[in-house]
């Protein structure tokens, strides 16, 4: 089994206080507020296939954040185009039964 040991050290400079690095190391060493622990390469792909997996799933859902936004647009635009007909047709609609007998042309209602 392939191991590697990788150590979190949390040091304190003038520059940043709670700058955080990791480094790997072939074996314990001593630092400023170092922790160590080994892991297994089974560990590694585990760590990595979730990174992985997490930007995947980052990147879906960005995209349908955009497909509904577009869906979204889409049928604001489609009902503000039937609203707009409605109201043209309301306006210009005729009634059969009523004709003016002087002239014989529809009225409007």
């Amino acid at each position: 089994m392939n191991t590697s040991v990788t150590s979190f050290e949390q040091c304190s400079t003038e520059e940043d206080s709670t700058r955080t690095t990791k480094k790997n190391h072939n074996a314990g060493a001593s630092g400023c507020g170092q922790s160590t622990r080994i892991i297994g390469s089974a560990e590694e792909e585990h760590i990595e296939t979730y990174r992985s997996e997490k930007k995947n799933l980052h990147n879906t859902v960005g995209s349908l954040f955009i497909i509904i936004s577009r869906v979204n647009y889409r049928r604001q635009q489609r009902e503000r185009g039937k609203s707009i007909r409605q109201l043209f047709n309301n306006k210009h609609t005729i009634n059969a039964d009523s004709t003016d007998n002087k002239s014989g042309s529809c009225l409007k209602q």
